[in-house]
């Protein structure tokens, strides 16, 4: 996909935040903050990938779930700006962000509280497998 570089973002911290959105602007990366509102949007349509989905869409009936965890959703960087980000956002120390994606065309129909659900069952698997290995030794 050969879209505007963007990263769209959920983060608690105004400090944190403001570290993103200043590497973001220094690579020349757009960013997007999701509000709590938007978690039953679909990631193509906030990513700007499908504009069109939105209009007329009816949305699914969000269950209830407060707050969604911190999460950062690449979109349309390459891999070498991805990379550099990444290097970039650990370089200049910015507190770790658990959850992050990039939007795929399998993905990009899902609605973020789905993404972020199966981003945190996939880190508690990981973080599963990881606590067997060292109880094996």
């Amino acid at each position: 996909m050969a879209y505007t570089p963007l990263v769209l973002y959920s983060i608690k911290e105004e400090k944190k935040a403001q570290q993103i959105t200043a590497l973001c602007k220094k690579l020349g990366v757009h960013t997007k903050e999701i509000q709590t509102k938007d978690a039953d949007e679909k990631v193509g349509v906030l990513a700007g990938i499908d504009p069109l989905t939105a209009m007329g869409a009816k949305k699914e009936v969000p269950f209830v779930m407060l707050d969604l965890p911190e999460y950062l959703i690449f979109s349309g960087l390459p891999e070498v700006l991805l990379d550099q980000f990444l290097k970039e956002y650990r370089q200049q120390k910015i507190e770790p962000t658990p959850l992050k994606a990039i939007v795929t065309l399998h993905n990009k129909d899902w609605t973020v509280r789905n993404l972020i659900m199966e981003l945190m069952k996939e880190r508690m698997s990981m973080m599963n497998l990881g606590g067997n290995k060292s109880e094996n030794k």
